[in-house]
């Protein structure tokens, strides 16, 4: 796998890691012909802890090119939320309900990568640390993110 398909995998992951995720697993759905290229899948210790890590990665992903399309669980007391980002889909779960829907068993026949050695083997200078801002305007008839994502 080149490093440039999984780079965002990687800073989206590494942001997750910065607030403590635990169980970080990525599922590579690109040869699935699935609608979205990677899942990342992470789980929080509580409600509290699963809405800081999506408020962590919001916060420090806003007015980047890894701006969520989507949004899914932003309520105080969720136990899943959904970022979707077009081609990465980060769900960050209580273990329960990542017990009770088990994605990484639903999408079994998908490579499964850990993150985790890939984070950790690689130099610290090398990790995107420093998120871009994106000046592209999406292609007409592409599905942008909503204006309350903002």
């Amino acid at each position: 796998m080149k490093t440039e398909e999984i780079e965002n995998v990687i800073v989206l992951s590494n942001l997750a890691i910065e607030k403590k995720a635990m169980d970080l697993n990525v599922i590579d759905l690109r040869e699935m012909e699935y609608v979205t290229d990677f899942f990342i899948i992470a789980t929080g210790f509580n409600e509290v802890h699963i809405q800081a890590i999506a408020d962590h990665i919001l916060r420090l992903t806003k007015g980047t090119i890894y701006k969520p399309w989507h949004k899914e669980g932003i309520t105080p007391g969720s136990t899943w939320v959904c970022l979707d980002f077009g081609d990465i889909v980060f769900h960050i779960m209580s273990k329960e309900k990542r017990n009770y829907y088990n994605l990484e068993s639903l999408w079994h026949d998908a490579p499964q990568i850990d993150i985790l050695p890939i984070i950790a083997g690689m130099e610290k200078g090398k990790i995107p640390l420093s998120l871009s801002v994106s000046s592209e305007e999406p292609e007409k008839g592409v599905a942008s993110p909503d204006k309350e994502n903002d």
